[in-house]
């Protein structure tokens, strides 16, 4: 397991945490995560939807509802593009596009998400606004 992500609600009551890991057997990263409420840890689970190619680096944050938000580089389809999910909605969505996306981080506004990644320079998307 390595490159750890942790992410901490303004309440102190949730906590996210997220690694890569090679326990699929298929020789590359994938990335896993798993959140606690009050101190108690839910299970480990995939962040993506898929574990064809290399997932890796995660960056997560939690909004003022509690929500946690992730992100991560993806591999499988392709040069590495910067991937999206949450708590709440776990489908994976594609933040970046066109040629390799990678070191995503991301931070909660009030009402709003920023993600930002490395893509010929760096890239800047305002989500849920």
């Amino acid at each position: 397991m390595d490159a750890p992500a942790v992410a901490v609600s303004a309440d102190g009551k949730k906590i996210a945490v997220a690694w890569m890991d090679q326990r699929t057997g298929n020789n590359q990263r994938d990335v896993w995560w798993r959140t606690a409420k009050d101190g108690k840890f839910g299970a480990e689970a995939p962040l993506h939807e898929k574990a064809d190619g290399l997932q890796a680096h995660p960056a997560l944050a939690i909004d003022a509802k509690g929500v946690v938000h992730a992100a991560w580089e993806d591999g499988s389809e392709g040069p590495t593009r910067v991937m999206y999910a949450t708590s709440e909605k776990k489908e994976n969505v594609a933040l970046s596009g066109g040629g390799r996306a990678g070191f995503p981080a991301l931070a909660c506004g009030p009402d709003f998400i920023v993600a930002v990644w490395e893509q010929d320079g760096v890239k800047v998307r305002v989500l849920g606004k």
